[in-house]
């Protein structure tokens, strides 16, 4: 595998980099030991100086056809994305003059079309990323939101209150501990306990329990804060589910359970993301079909993070009582069919919110209520602790905290061990280790980097 990694890595890649299609300007990037001979190539004239853009036209290497004029940019390496010697072509945003320039590329040797994320993940191999850096330039390139920007930003760029800056610092800490542990073992006294590292281990376990508590926040912007709309048959959920998302996204009836399954739809609530659930409506069905999107949506709504509860202005005392039973603190409740009757006055575990799906009354209110319930899910806590992306970083984590649990308990024991105190310690710092800098995990990188676009 690293053979052929380092061949491939011999190769220079091209790939347009820019999103297809018509716009202003398209970007077409170049890396690796041929480039800046492919850009003589490309142009008939010398190089630029580094990092200065430079008019040139763009011929076919072998026809001399003119192709295009645009802006040439040399980056000698080690100062590039990739840490190679790297080329971008700023062209006019045509379809065509891409493609004829892809073309001209593919006619000399030495140079192949990139794969997928293959930029990055040379920046990766070269060291110019980190592992950490590479999935938070994931998140961030495929950011829809605000808050997935600012968190995928922040991961990016690093720094002490990044999740890279913060191992770095547990990592400095753990190795004091655990010199004052190999100090005991070399120099066992009379008072070993006292020489133990009781306190700073706590103080470490406390902040990699806070940055585990803020993992559920961190995959809240990453994926969305999951909203179900539940209530009755026929109380305006799919209206105002349409509304929310100001278009027709699911058919409306009169009748009572015609929404059989659950619909999706993402909504960006002032920079935060929602995922919003239309479901069927709550009730016992004959009908196996119906009955099947009920059961499928209890079990959507049990699992969300937040519901909304919606009843109507036309429910009876009884049809409520039923309604409300699901909520739970968190939970938004809005009384539909405001603009047909007054909002009832019976006994609710909040005041609801009044509603018209038809009128667009309340609307803005209910946002407003969204967007706090989105706030306490994906907003920084207190500690401000960077909290881990993803499955594996979370496993990381999970892995620091088990070592770091370990040695404080046989800390705390009477007859506690100094030798299973200092592979605790170890433990936790070969987890934070792999938090950076992955051992055997190829399937990983191969899966992460096909997710990134051909020209990153």
């Amino acid at each position: 595998m690293e053979t052929q990694e380092a061949a491939r890595r011999a190769v220079t890649i091209y790939a347009e980099s820019t999103p297809p299609g018509r716009g202003g300007v398209s970007v077409v990037r170049l890396a690796g030991p041929d480039a800046a001979d492919a850009a003589r190539r490309l142009t008939g004239a010398p190089l630029p100086p580094p990092r200065a853009a430079a008019l040139r036209r763009f011929r076919h290497p072998d026809t001399g056809r003119l192709l295009d004029e645009g802006l040439l940019l040399w980056f000698p390496a080690p100062a590039s994305f990739t840490a190679e010697d790297s080329v971008e072509l700023h062209l006019h945003g045509s379809p065509a003059v891409v493609a004829a320039v892809l073309d001209a590329l593919a006619s000399l040797p030495g140079l192949e079309p990139a794969q997928p994320g293959e930029f990055a993940r040379r920046a990766f191999a070269n060291g110019h990323l980190t592992l950490l850096q590479v999935e938070a330039l994931s998140d961030l390139i495929q950011a829809d939101t605000e808050m997935q920007r600012r968190q995928a930003v922040s991961g990016f760029a690093g720094g002490e209150d990044a999740l890279a800056g913060k191992a770095e610092q547990w990592k400095r800490a753990l190795r004091a501990c655990l010199a004052r542990l190999e100090a005991v073992i070399e120099f066992p006294d009379e008072d070993t306990a006292a020489s133990f590292p009781r306190a700073e281990t706590s103080a470490l376990l406390a902040q990699v329990d806070a940055c585990l508590s803020a993992a559920r926040r961190g995959e809240c912007v990453r994926l969305g804060l999951e909203v179900a709309i539940t209530g009755a048959p026929n109380v305006g959920k799919s209206s105002v589910f349409n509304r929310l998302l100001g278009s027709e996204r699911v058919l409306v009836s009169e009748r009572e359970g015609t929404t059989r399954d659950v619909v999706e739809a993402r909504l960006d609530v002032d920079g935060h993301l929602l995922l919003l659930a239309d479901m069927a409506g709550m009730r016992e069905s004959g009908d196996a079909l119906e009955a099947e999107g009920v059961r499928r949506a209890r079990e959507r709504a049990a699992g969300a993070s937040v519901r909304l509860i919606l009843l109507s202005c036309e429910q009876n005392a009884a049809d409520w009582r039923e309604t409300l039973a699901w909520y739970r603190p968190g939970d938004i409740v809005a009384c539909n069919k405001c603009d047909l009757a007054d909002v009832p006055e019976r006994e609710t575990p909040i005041p609801p919110l009044p509603l018209s799906a038809r009128t667009g009354a309340g609307l803005d209110a209910l946002r407003d209520a969204l967007l706090a319930a989105a706030q306490f899910f994906q907003s920084e806590d207190s500690e401000n602790m960077p909290p881990p992306q993803g499955a594996r970083q979370r496993d990381v984590m999970e892995r620091v905290r088990i070592g770091l649990r370990e040695s404080l308990a046989e800390m705390d024991s009477p007859a506690g061990d100094v030798a299973v105190m200092a592979e605790g310690l170890r433990q936790a710092n070969r987890a934070l280790a792999h938090l950076v800098e992955p051992v055997g995990v190829e399937a990983m990188l191969d899966e992460l980097f096909a997710e990134f676009c051909i020209g990153k």
